[in-house]
């Protein structure tokens, strides 16, 4: 009986391994409607292969049947996005232009609009700071083609009124265009192509030559110190301007200005270690000579020269809640504070007769987190009778003073309740404040010019 069992396994075992073999030989793998010959059995080595005869069966695999859609049955599609609606810039509501014929002495403002940030605006105004102009465009640096991701952020005018310097800054670097407002052709310094930052600090007297501060050069290590030069405008040849023999290990320099006659360059450099201390230098014009006139404990910034060039205005801040406003003589025997705590005073600018400053006045405040609140205006000191006139904009917060060229307007940048800012001017005739332009940029400035940029000079 046992034996009979185990040829029964036995022939169980030889019959699986023969259907096994005859699966894997066999026509496995076809695709549908795809002819499958049989696999013939290899050729045993040292004998000739035979061709397949035209009459070997083929094996047919039917092909598979797609079932139709039925019908009514709904196609889902991705919904695209909603296009979005740009936001729509408020205007500002502007006096209205006078009528009649306009007066043949105008002069400009420039300045950055706030819904187009590569172009520069520019209105009209008189004598008596009537508004002339809608804010039109004055150049559109597409005409430069400066790139994606550009947009201008600073004006400076030439005292001529002949040159305006731009700064643009780029997606990785700042430079600085030179456009010739009289045939409205710009160019590139060439003094900036080698830095990632290249600024105008001050222009001379004549508008010939300025000032450029230069950072992060692109061959040099990153701490490499900023560097000062001067560029001839007519030539674009550039010379090394000396920076004063300041005895500070780390410092930096806050305010380069010529003196009224392009003679002298007064400087204010602060030291970087713990002790806040601010020099201020006077040189030569190419930076040779260097006088130390005074040092204070604090921040010093905004150097601004008088007229006749006998005296320096300049800020001083002494912590969060104490700023002022200083006098010093060229000669340095003379420190005279104008303005103290508890006002916070700011940004002095001389009238062009020098017999006044304009300068801001915030209110004392009690901690830094609401510096945002802080109110601010312009003030106009008067050296001759020492009083000193507020002018009431009725805005949250005003800055950047400056004079008409006749001293008797002053123009300003003001914020209103939607937290934008406008140039406005404020006469000192009628005590009367206005603006006059568009909506700026943020933290952009404007500039006057000596003429009106529609009519010639």
């Amino acid at each position: 009986m046992r034996n009979l069992i185990s040829a029964l396994v036995g022939l169980l075992a030889l019959a699986g391994l023969v259907l096994g073999l005859a699966w894997l030989l066999g026509p496995q793998g076809a695709l549908p409607g795809q002819q499958v010959s049989p696999v013939r059995t290899p050729t045993p080595l040292g004998y000739e292969p035979t061709a397949p005869s035209e009459d070997w069966p083929t094996l047919t695999v039917p092909p598979t049947r797609v079932m139709p859609t039925p019908r009514g049955t709904p196609v889902i599609k991705p919904t695209p996005p909603p296009t979005p609606t740009p936001t729509p810039l408020p205007s500002l509501p502007l006096p209205p232009i006078p009528e009649g014929k306009p007066p043949e002495d105008m002069w400009s403002i420039l300045y950055l609009p706030l819904e187009d940030e590569l172009t520069v605006h520019g209105v009209l105004v008189d004598a008596q700071g009537r508004r002339w102009s809608d804010p039109q465009v004055v150049y559109d640096f597409r005409k430069v083609d400066p790139g994606p991701h550009t947009c201008l952020t600073r004006l400076d005018v030439a005292p001529t009124g002949d040159w305006l310097a731009v700064a643009v800054a780029y997606l990785e670097s700042n430079q600085t265009w030179l456009l010739d407002l009289a045939s409205q052709e710009p160019h590139l310094l060439s003094a900036c192509k080698e830095y990632q930052a290249c600024v105008v600090r001050d222009w001379s007297p004549d508008g010939r030559v300025i000032i450029l501060q230069r950072s992060g050069h692109y061959r040099s290590p990153s701490d490499r110190p900023d560097d000062f030069v001067i560029v001839d405008v007519a030539s674009d040849v550039t010379t090394d301007l000396r920076v004063p023999d300041t005895t500070f290990d780390r410092f930096s320099v806050r305010d380069v200005a010529f003196s009224p006659d392009g003679r002298s360059i007064a400087w204010t450099i602060r030291n970087q270690g713990r002790d806040e201390m601010t020099q201020i230098w006077l040189t030569g014009s190419k930076g040779e000579h260097s006088q130390l006139l005074t040092s204070e404990v604090g921040r010093v910034g905004n150097l601004t020269w008088h007229p006749d060039g006998s005296q320096i205005a300049y800020h001083l801040a002494m912590g969060e809640q104490s700023a002022s406003i200083h006098l010093i003589s060229v000669e340095g025997r003379e420190n005279v504070p104008l303005s103290s705590s508890p006002v916070l005073g700011g940004s002095p600018a001389w009238s062009p007769d020098g017999l006044q400053i304009a300068m801001t006045q915030c209110d004392d405040i009690s901690d830094e987190a609401s510096l945002t609140n802080r109110r601010c205006n312009i003030s106009v000191l008067d050296l001759r009778t020492a009083t000193i006139t507020p002018i009431m904009s009725a805005r949250h917060r005003s800055w950047g003073a400056s004079w008409s060229p006749n001293a008797r307007l002053v123009a300003f940048v003001s914020y209103d309740d939607k937290e934008l800012q406008a140039v406005w001017l404020f006469s000192l005739e009628t005590g009367e404040s206005y603006p006059v332009s568009g909506y700026l940029r943020p933290y952009s400035e404007y500039v006057w010019l000596p003429y009106g940029f529609a009519g010639g000079r």
